[in-house]
């Protein structure tokens, strides 16, 4: 698989794209570090009580997360994890980040940055392809009210950044643009959110995708660095959790 740069790789990103840059570190506990506004603090969210059902603990999410025979041949799933037991309960979120976040962060937005604002438990897998990591799935649980209020973030952020420039490894500028399209008939509500490079070298940067499925209180992203390489299997994972989290066959 030929690997091509992202849009944004340099201190520029992360100077800017600071307060939602925790990466996957994020998911090592049950939230991110807690957030004042847009600037990260080094203080982090407790997980305060219990979850509020059995199926939304981490180690419930982690059952129902896709396994390698559930996608396509030569992918393979790494680095499964989950918060247990811990439940945070809506006091102790951070601040949400993406509400303020610049169009800076959109080239490189994970599924963990995508889940962070209101997770409260999670489960998280990485998918690979002939051994290279190329997708991020997190699983994640939220109170009342909040999936939704994560979706909406993150459509928001889509609208405001439609088209933005980014520095590349190199810090020259380069165009970008996003767009987000509902999914019909998968899950409460669905959206594929697409990142593209713009200009003549648009074809050397990854063009990457996200896809965000809720079922009540519950969001799966799936984050795919190279959709045109993954022989679908964004799309099939999203398939399968929609599937599992409405208790319907896969």
């Amino acid at each position: 698989m030929n690997r091509r740069t992202t849009l944004v790789k340099t201190a520029v990103y992360l100077a800017a794209a600071g307060t939602i840059t925790a990466g996957v570190s994020a998911c090592g506990s049950s939230h991110p570090a807690a957030r004042s506004g847009t600037a990260a603090t080094a203080v982090k969210s407790p997980a305060t009580s219990t979850a509020p059902d059995l199926t939304a603990t981490g180690t419930a999410l982690k059952a129902l997360l896709p396994a390698g025979a559930d996608l396509a041949s030569a992918v393979t799933v790494t680095d499964a994890a989950d918060s247990g037991q811990n439940w945070t309960d809506p006091d102790a979120l951070p601040a949400p980040a993406l509400v303020g976040a610049d169009c800076l962060v959109v080239p490189q937005i994970t599924a963990d940055e995508a889940t962070a604002d209101y997770r409260a438990a999670y489960a998280q897998e990485t998918l690979a392809a002939h051994g290279v990591p190329i997708a991020q799935i997190v699983l994640a649980a939220t109170n009342p009210g909040d999936a939704a209020r994560q979706i909406a973030e993150v459509q928001s952020l889509t609208e405001r950044c439609q088209t933005f420039n980014a520095p590349n490894a190199n810090g020259a500028s380069v165009g970008g643009a996003v767009s987000a399209t509902e999914i019909s008939h998968l899950g409460d509500q669905a959206l594929d959110v697409r990142i593209t490079a713009t200009g003549p070298d648009a074809a050397k940067y990854q063009q990457p995708e996200l896809i965000l499925v809720r079922v009540g209180d519950k969001l799966a992203v799936i984050s795919d660095a190279y959709p045109d390489a993954d022989n679908g299997s964004a799309l099939k994972a999203a398939t399968v959790l929609a599937a599992r989290l409405t208790g319907q066959p896969v």
